[in-house]
């Protein structure tokens, strides 16, 4: 059977939260998954951390997680300096993730959220293979962490490493 989850947002209009009161929340709505945002997690200690880990696994949920990485990561950025900057970015919430027993990376984690590429371009393929270019940059830290790198493309396909 299928498991069936919901994000933290659905609740808050803020990009953080409690998310040790979301999972007692969701857990207690009958979802099997609570799909978080990992950037507050980046400046989290790692006692907090594991109390959110731990409310999640008392209460039997699964935690994923979901992102829409800001302008200056974008991995499929013009500016070199930008795109490493967003391969530095994705390296540290993979290790987040890890350290969470997390297995499912998803969102805008290829480029920026809202995405934008350059006022008037019509062949978005360079900046698709830009994206690409940089997920592989990290994509083998998803593989050794078992970590699923979902993305969906500029071009509309579905893809997960």
């Amino acid at each position: 059977m299928n498991k069936v989850g919901i994000y933290f947002a659905y609740w808050t209009n803020s990009w953080q939260g409690d998310y040790v009161h979301y999972v007692d929340k969701v857990a207690g709505l009958g979802f099997d998954i609570l799909e978080i945002q990992p950037d507050l997690l980046l400046s989290m200690r790692k006692n907090k951390l594991d109390e959110i880990k731990r409310a999640a696994d008392d209460r039997g949920l699964e935690l994923t997680y979901c992102i829409g990485f800001p302008r200056d990561k974008d991995m499929a950025s013009e500016d070199a300096s930008v795109r490493r900057a967003g391969i530095r970015y994705a390296r540290k919430i993979l290790d987040v993730i890890h350290y969470m027993d997390g297995k499912v990376f998803g969102g805008i984690n290829y480029s920026a959220w809202p995405s934008t590429p350059s006022e008037g371009i019509v062949d978005k393929r360079p900046y698709l293979d830009r994206s690409i270019k940089s997920i592989k940059q990290v994509i083998h830290i998803a593989e050794d962490y078992g970590i699923t790198y979902a993305w969906k493309s500029s071009t509309g396909s579905s893809n997960s490493c």
